[in-house]
């Protein structure tokens, strides 16, 4: 299994941010579940990831691993979203809306071969701004 980096202050935030603009009633699910949140409402229910990025690119990107799992829950019938607020500007897109593009990418702050992978680019402008 992989190293965790999520700190308490990471929770604290998604916490924060998805009571905020989706649910106070979002239940935290295990890291194996691939998702940050799950949501119901009535009987529908959602997984939601959260993040938090202090600069703004022309995109926001995400794991390849991040779509395929989120095609794996909407097959069952559970919506898949990301809730990112980006300098202080929230939004929100489906993981299943086709992406910009996909490239290759991601951290090299950590020395950790494993945070360079597939990526996803989904446009900010595609994106949904939350008020």
């Amino acid at each position: 299994m992989r190293i965790q980096y999520e700190s308490a202050q990471d929770r604290s935030v998604e916490r924060h941010l998805i009571n905020e603009f989706v649910s106070t009633s979002a239940k935290k699910l295990p890291v194996s579940y691939g998702f940050d949140f799950l949501v119901k409402n009535g009987r529908s229910s959602s997984v939601w990831e959260v993040k938090r990025r202090s600069k703004a690119y022309d995109t926001w990107f995400v794991s390849l691993l991040k779509l395929l799992k989120a095609k794996q829950y909407e097959s069952l019938g559970i919506e898949a979203y990301a809730l990112v607020e980006i300098d202080k500007v929230p939004y929100k897109v489906r993981l299943t809306e086709t992406p910009h593009h996909i490239g290759w990418g991601g951290r090299s702050d950590r020395n950790d071969s494993a945070d360079q992978e597939p990526m996803v680019h989904y446009k900010l402008s595609d994106m949904e701004k939350l008020p």
